[in-house]
């Protein structure tokens, strides 16, 4: 990476606000301290820069608070082709290229504090459908590398009609929305979105999967 230590923090930052600032240190080689210090100066912030990033990125997928979500049967996989231009293009395919995508209903995040939530990935890719799963990426053809989280965001949106009366919900109630994208050394190779009521839920950091996870929040045990 050619420039000044200064310009390479900046570039870096730019580049991939969700980069911490150990990270930049790091991918720079120079201390967290300076890298604070030149983002300060140049007045970026990596929260702001974060926060525009989601924003982009929702009007880039084409997501509206009002969208229609058309739900499978409860405990039953749907798979559909669909036509998505803005994820086609996300995905590095053309726009008019047809996608899949697999949906249902299911136990999201990790024990002890998985919730139930609405999952949808899409891919361009055929999906295998197993007798046995976990997670929706598992459908991915077999012969294609396991891929790894290379963008995640999370928003907090008004329910869908659909999902607001699948879970009866009132019109003051939100929902957390999870998006990941899935790539691997060639790029994106799927997008996949996580809905969860927001009451009774947290966000966190997952340290074992090394990504964001949708919790169930439980009261602390007393006595």
């Amino acid at each position: 990476m050619a420039g000044s230590i200064k310009e390479r923090i900046i570039q870096a930052a730019q580049s991939d606000p969700f980069l911490s600032v150990e990270e930049i240190a790091r991918q720079v080689g120079t201390t967290q301290q300076y890298v604070r210090t030149i983002l300060s100066e140049s007045g970026l912030s990596l929260t702001k820069m974060r926060r525009a990033y989601v924003k982009k990125m929702e009007r880039q997928l084409g997501l509206k608070e009002d969208e229609q979500v058309q739900l499978p049967q409860r405990g039953r996989l749907e798979v559909r082709q669909i036509e998505a231009p803005q994820l086609a293009e996300l995905l590095g395919v053309d726009n008019d290229s047809p996608l899949f995508q697999a949906s249902q209903f299911m136990r999201l995040g990790q024990a002890p504090g998985e919730v139930q939530g609405f999952a949808q990935l899409v891919t361009f890719l055929p999906l295998t459908i197993l007798p046995e799963y976990t997670h929706l990426i598992e459908l991915l053809p077999p012969e294609v590398k396991p891929p790894i989280r290379t963008r995640q965001w999370a928003v907090v949106v008004s329910p869908p009609e659909a999902l607001r009366d699948a879970w009866g919900l009132d019109k003051n109630d939100v929902l957390f929305r999870l998006g990941t994208i899935w790539g691997s050394d060639d790029g994106p190779v799927a997008v996949e979105f996580h809905w969860v009521p927001a009451e009774g839920c947290a966000l966190t950091w997952s340290e074992q999967k090394k990504g964001l996870s949708l919790e169930e929040i439980r009261p602390p045990v007393l006595g």
